[in-house]
């Protein structure tokens, strides 16, 4: 893609202002921010969460088993329960061998680049695309410890602007200058497939896409009826509009193919044709079907209260086969968790964002997920039994339903707009500037699978510091009372590492300690610190030395055994090194953060300012469209996402988080540097038009 230099204004060719940056600047520049935006991100350690296991042990489980060949592995309550899309991402990057945070990192830059290019051409500046591409570069929300773990919507953000900067290239055909439109659709196929089988609540991006469609439509047109005054010529026309219709009806292919596919592949290895049991299917009809059974009371974040269950377990044999888990341990469990985070008036009772997995777990309870056909029936079952007693009268219901979200009550909306007030200020925050980080729980296997499936170095556990390098060497002294204790280290990684250990006599440790019986020794390994262990063997037993407390000084004394390290590549004095690092990858990070947060309320409200007189004072004949859609399509884009969360938030489940807001920092970002532009153009004279 070049950068045009003149455009045409009432019929004559212009040249653009000088003023401008040449290609080789911009790019240079453009590279050196992606440089600097990486180098930040590989400071923000990855948070390992192995415990986690509805979300990252989930997502590093599925990725374990493609890898291994399995598809999404043994069918189980989770098996099918979110999109396989971001595991088949981790599992790829891991066979590359390049750190997960990066590879997300880079997919962003990716997109953001796409997006900074079509900026570029709408706006008729280079100067504008490279300052689209450097704000979004350092999207601080991205280091977010928030994003750090292993979770989807690292991804998720960078597809969700990828998807509305291909459909912005689409609409405006003006703005790409190869007119290869099949290649186009097949790329913006793939990457609508790729953001649909990520997450569940894909609607939210819709009305951003069809304003922009609707504009580049309304744009084409117009251009077409300048070239063409007769009505003899509706046909040429009817052609210009080829090069939009093209690519959306290529990339509609490649989108179904792409899930239908997926699809395919769980009927063959599951027996069900469908991507996700949280989208369509038995699963979803049964939740629907609990959901429109009225409680004798109403409660809010509450869709299937007690006495609501009780009707149902009267009418369903079915249902009443979840009782016991639903109305016992498990769901009281599940209740209390989600009580913890999000009181309601007692009782505690099970909201919606926890009843779906307890309703699973009840299901897997009573042994009704052996195979995914089994669970299919059984939730089918219950959905028409409920439903029969429904439309018979016999219990009072709600009209049919098969979806999650709640029936609408008018009480909601102000709910809603109160809401989505906070998560405004959410998403105006940017991420107040937080980039620290967090521990990572879990036992050392399972940290050490997450090392070694994600190529990141982990935050430290809550116990300890745990170094990200290989231990080298370390030189030092054993001793045992009854017997000379023996050494041997202990891997938990499935990395090819090489290890050993050499000893002597220690006639030095000999002649201070003479009741002792020690040994010398060197041990030299490549072994990251975080995966593996020294082991001692003595008469006391066995003890195991984490590799990371292998540092100068005395790891262990007990009356029984002492072990003594002279001096290794772990001690403090190297570690200190890649500390010292992190940490100024991290300030940096945090101050960059701060900048976007001081100055993203104010230039928010002068984008809006400037959208809104760019649009009063838009005319056809001397502004570009594509500038509106561009700053239009962002602010909805970032406006849809914080309401369709808002409207979760007011009526099933707390998800005014950052990680939840996350797709709309980059959104809000193209928003305030195109609508101040807007603003400024629309009293510069020529405005540049593609």
């Amino acid at each position: 893609m070049t950068f045009r230099t003149s455009f045409t204004i009432k019929g004559k060719e212009v040249q653009a202002p000088a003023r401008d940056l040449s290609s080789r600047t911009a790019l240079v520049l453009a590279v050196l921010a992606c440089l600097v935006s990486l180098w930040i991100r590989a400071g923000i350690p990855l948070v390992a969460v192995p415990v986690g296991f509805h979300d990252d042990a989930f997502f590093a489980r599925t990725a374990h088993h493609l890898l291994a060949g399995q598809w999404l592995g043994p069918y189980d309550k989770m098996t099918l329960s979110k999109g396989m899309f971001y595991p088949l991402f981790v599992a790829v990057v891991s066979v590359l061998s390049v750190p997960l945070k990066i590879a997300e990192q880079l997919v962003y830059l990716a997109a953001s680049g796409i997006m900074a290019l079509a900026a570029m051409r709408a706006f008729g500046r280079r100067w504008f695309g490279l300052l689209t591409f450097v704000a979004l570069a350092f999207n601080p929300v991205l280091w977010h410890n928030w994003l750090a773990r292993v979770s989807r919507e690292g991804l998720y953000v960078a597809l969700s602007l990828g998807l509305f900067a291909a459909v912005v290239v689409i609409s405006f055909p003006q703005l790409r200058r190869s007119q290869r439109h099949v290649p186009l659709g097949f790329a913006f196929g793939l990457v609508w497939a790729s953001f649909w089988l990520t997450r569940e609540e894909s609607v939210w991006i819709l009305p951003a896409c069809l304003i922009v469609i609707g504009l580049g439509v309304i744009n084409t047109w117009l251009r077409a009826s300048r070239r063409v005054d007769s009505p003899a010529v509706d046909g040429k026309r009817l052609q210009s509009f080829r090069p939009i219709v093209v690519p959306f009806v290529v990339g509609f292919v490649v989108f179904t193919l792409g899930v239908g596919l997926v699809a395919a592949l769980n009927w063959h290895y599951y027996g069900v044709f469908r991507t996700n049991e949280f989208r369509s299917g038995g699963f979803v009809k049964a939740y629907g079907a609990f959901s429109r059974i009225q409680g004798n009371t109403f409660q809010r974040y509450v869709p299937v209260p007690v006495d609501a269950r009780q009707k149902a377990y009267e009418v369903s044999p079915k249902a009443r086969e979840l009782s016991g888990s639903l109305d016992g341990e498990h769901g009281h469990a599940w209740a209390m968790m989600g009580c913890s985070k999000h009181p309601i008036q007692p009782p505690c009772d099970l909201q919606g964002g926890w009843f779906q997995w307890a309703l699973r777990d009840a299901a897997e309870e009573s042994g009704h997920y052996q195979t995914a056909t089994n669970a299919e029936h059984f939730y089918a079952e219950v959905a028409e039994q409920i439903n029969a007693a429904c439309d018979s009268g016999k219990i009072r219901c709600l009209s049919p339903r098969e979806t999650f979200t709640p029936s609408f009550r008018w009480e909601y909306v102000g709910e809603t707009l109160e809401s989505a007030k906070g998560m405004t200020g959410i998403v105006l925050g940017l991420g107040e500037g937080d980039v620290s980080t967090v521990p990572s729980p879990g036992s050392k296997q399972g940290l050490a699978a997450f090392a070694d499936l994600t190529n990141e170095y982990l935050s430290p556990p809550a116990e300890g510091i745990v170094q990200d390098f290989p231990l080298g060497r370390a030189d030092g002294w054993v001793a045992g009372r009854e017997k000379t204790p023996t050494l041997e280290v202990l891997t938990y990684t499935k990395r090819e590492v090489k290890s050993s250990i050499t000893t002597w006599n220690a006639p030095d440790v000999l002649a201070v300690l003479p009741n002792l019986k020690s040994v010398r020794f060197t041990l030299l390994s490549d072994c990251p610190v975080l995966e593996c262990d020294l082991v001692i063997h003595s008469s006391a037993g066995q003890v195991l030395i984490p590799f990371s407390k292998l540092v100068r000084g005395t790891p262990l004394n007990t009356p029984d055994l002492t072990l003594f390290i002279d001096l290794s590549t772990a001690d403090e004095e190297t570690s200190h090194i890649g500390a010292h690092r992190r940490a100024i990858q991290q300030k940096l990070g945090h101050e960059i953060g701060l900048a976007y947060t001081k100055t993203s309320r104010v230039l928010a409200l002068l984008a809006a300012l400037g959208l809104a007189v760019g649009i009063v004072r838009f005319r056809p004949n001397r502004g570009s469209l594509a500038m509106i859609a561009i700053a239009l399509g962002s602010l909805v884009a970032a406006a849809s996402r914080v309401m369709v969360l808002a409207y979760i938030d007011a009526t099933t489940f707390i998800a005014g988080f950052v990680h939840y807001l996350s797709p709309a920092s980059p959104f809000l970002i193209v928003f305030i540097v195109s609508g101040v532009y807007v603003g400024y153009s629309s009293f510069a004279a020529p405005i540049a038009k593609p």
